[in-house]
């Protein structure tokens, strides 16, 4: 194509200007990719290049002072170090950082503070060990909200375990010999203040399996199952629209408690009935505006939020099935039943054999929502006789 043009002198110009362009838009694309790089490509299109050299500019003086500030510390443990006969411990020695560590590595660093051979209740000394921030550690220990997630992990470790994540600077401190290695630590009385929530784990109860650990969360108000890998950070934005979802749980928790489970349609018309119905000269409400409850059906962004708070309250959109349960009396019913029938044909001087066209049909729903893991999904209206028996 530039072959093609350039047969022509006067494109000469134009040609030599739209490979300077070409340059200087991969150009812009490689500052903007290094000062954004968490954003897609289409986002970064937006950004001006001058903000993206600015952010640069500003990540590269603060990795300096990151530098500096990280070197000074370095010297003042070097110092310590030489006065106090201890082996220098550099702060980033340690393979997870504090704001980053799970809820069973943290268990660890307060084991080591319980536990009357190790940290023997010091704060200072457990915290210059594992390279965590005081004031940090403090909160782990004093928080009451926090102590029903470290308490499980802290009832099944032993010393054994622990001394194989104490950094190495801090192991030689330690004479294994005369260490009961088996040794747990005895949580305070403190430490265990009643909670309305709980939580459990793998090793929490070792009669029970994992699986189980698992769905007994799941099924359970107020408990809720900790892997080892849970973290205090990134939990997530806030839930949407609390008001329409407490609705909505509430009214399919009292349907499957009361027997007749709710269906998916019916949970649509009581939310348009609850939220899109309003008064002369009130404000469309923006639940009502974003799920379009007033445009006479059901939108997809609708349909979408039912079923993601559905499934995030451990609930499931199940088709109806009966039990194969034989009645043990089944020869009673029988003869009842033939009975019955004998009885009305006597009077009868007239037989009209009708085809289900002449009767009125209504359409009833099969799929209910019940909660997740129900065997059986079934309601107690009797609507049709040869469904079976619940």
């Amino acid at each position: 194509m530039k072959k093609f043009l350039l047969k022509d002198a006067s494109n000469a110009g134009w040609v030599k200007a739209q490979e300077a362009r070409t340059k200087q838009n991969s150009i812009n694309t490689h500052i903007r990719l290094q000062a954004f790089p968490e954003l897609s490509r289409k986002s970064r299109a937006s950004i001006d290049v001058a903000a993206a050299e600015a952010r640069i500019q500003q990540q590269q003086i603060h990795k300096l002072c990151g530098d500096i500030i990280d070197s000074t510390i370095e010297a003042a443990f070097g110092q310590l170090s030489l006065q106090c006969d201890v082996s220098p411990l550099d702060v980033r020695s340690t393979s997870n950082h504090y704001n980053t560590m799970t809820w069973k590595d943290r268990s660890v660093v307060i084991f080591y503070y319980f536990h009357p051979a190790l940290g023997n209740m010091d704060a200072e000394v457990t915290c210059r060990g594992f390279g965590v921030r005081h004031s940090t550690f403090t909160n782990w220990v004093s928080k009451h909200s926090f102590y029903p997630k470290w308490i499980p992990f802290l009832e099944h470790m032993t010393l054994s375990t622990v001394l194989q994540s104490v950094p190495s600077e801090f192991r030689g401190l330690f004479n294994v010999e005369e260490l009961d290695m088996d040794s747990g630590v005895s949580i305070p009385v403190r430490f265990r203040t009643p909670t309305t929530k709980r939580f459990i784990t793998a090793t929490s109860h070792p009669q029970v399996t994992r699986q189980k650990a698992v769905k007994f969360a799941k099924k359970s108000e107020g408990v809720k199952y900790l892997t080892t890998s849970v973290k205090t950070v990134s939990h997530g934005r806030s839930l949407k629209y609390p008001t329409e979802t407490l609705f909505l749980l509430d009214e399919v928790k009292k349907s499957w408690e009361s027997g007749n489970p709710i269906s998916r349609h019916e949970i649509y018309l009581r939310l348009i009935q609850q939220f899109g119905i309003r008064k002369e000269g009130a404000a469309q409400s923006e639940f009502c505006s974003v799920m379009k409850l007033n445009d006479g059906g059901i939108s997809p962004a609708l349909a979408q939020w039912v079923r993601r708070r559905l499934e995030g309250a451990n609930w499931s959109i199940r088709k109806e099935s009966v039990s194969q349960k034989v009645p043990t009396n089944w020869v009673a019913i029988a003869l009842e039943a033939s009975q019955k029938i004998r009885d009305n044909l006597k009077a009868c001087t007239v037989l009209i054999n009708a085809d289900e066209v002449f009767i009125k049909f209504f359409p009833r729903d099969t799929e209910f929502v019940v909660p997740t893991g129900t065997k059986r999904v079934g309601s107690n209206v009797a609507s049709d006789a040869k469904k079976g028996v619940l």
